[in-house]
């Protein structure tokens, strides 16, 4: 069952043509969120990061539109798909048309993958060379470079390997297809900055967090960083806010070790669903 702005149905058709007009033809925000058994991960950061979404792509911002709506829609909507014991990938889509009318939105959920411990399928990466990243005030926002992300998601799949790293057109490390990107070097764990055009994810902010408060033997930096600094790094993590951590295998001929985002992701996961 999918939520059309509080109705439950089973297909969208069932809703007016509006609704389809505007999907293909009107501004178009989707936030990913991941349910544990019921408990939104990260839910406040999710609400805040759509709030500001809107207000960036000019939305009206309905009175009703509070954290609390929301997620009670989401709550009806894992109900109505007998999902509240599983883990969930919902998406939470907000829709508005170039007359600038009130924002419709969507909600889907499926069944997916447990947050809980970093995957240990094998990652491999390269770098995507054919586009670049737009490091603008929209970039923040997942929609702006996602056919980039998508065409560079095909460009991996063709050669062999689970993701890319993007540059902007400074060539400066951004993301990855799948997400924010962490490099660890000792104590030391860099990520590119929001400035480089890389998405805002709240999954990334919400680790940048927790670091800087719970784990005080390590420093974060988010700043502008070279594709030479993967050659020397000791381990990476790619955040998804739609996969989790993935820890990454190789770059090209350089091998990392997977031991301390390993250990670092569980606690931090861990922490988030004792909130």
């Amino acid at each position: 069952m999918i939520n059309s702005n509080g109705t439950l149905v089973s297909k969208l058709s069932q809703q007016t043509t509006e609704v389809e007009s505007h999907f293909l033809h009107g501004l178009h925000i989707v936030e990913s969120i991941h349910a544990d058994k019921g408990q939104l991960l990260f839910w406040e950061l999710h609400y805040f990061r759509v709030m500001a979404a809107m207000r960036q792509l000019r939305f009206v911002l309905p009175i009703n539109f509070t954290a609390l709506f929301f997620e009670e829609e989401i709550q009806k909507t894992l109900a109505a798909n007998k999902l509240q014991s599983k883990d969930v990938l919902i998406y939470l889509h907000l829709l508005c048309n170039s007359q600038n009318q009130s924002p419709h939105f969507v909600i889907e959920v499926q069944e997916s993958i447990s947050f809980q411990q970093l995957s240990h399928a094998a990652y491999s990466m390269d770098i995507y060379k054919e586009a670049f990243i737009s490091a603008q005030y929209l970039s923040n926002i997942s929609l702006l470079n996602a056919p980039i992300r998508a065409v560079a998601s095909v460009y991996a799949n063709e050669n062999g390997w689970q993701d890319c790293f993007l540059m902007n057109e400074q060539k400066e490390l951004v993301e990855s297809t799948q997400g924010s990107i962490f490099i660890l070097n000792d104590h030391l764990i860099q990520t590119p900055s929001l400035q480089t055009g890389c998405q805002n994810l709240v999954i990334r902010e919400a680790f940048i967090q927790w670091i800087k408060q719970k784990q005080t033997a390590f420093e974060v930096e988010e700043k502008t960083l070279s594709p030479f600094v993967l050659q020397n790094a000791q381990e990476i993590l790619i955040l998804s806010s739609e996969k989790g951590g993935n820890s990454v295998d190789q770059y090209r001929k350089t091998q990392y070790k997977h031991h301390v985002f390993q250990k670092l992701y569980s606690e931090f996961i861990g922490d988030a669903l004792k909130n």
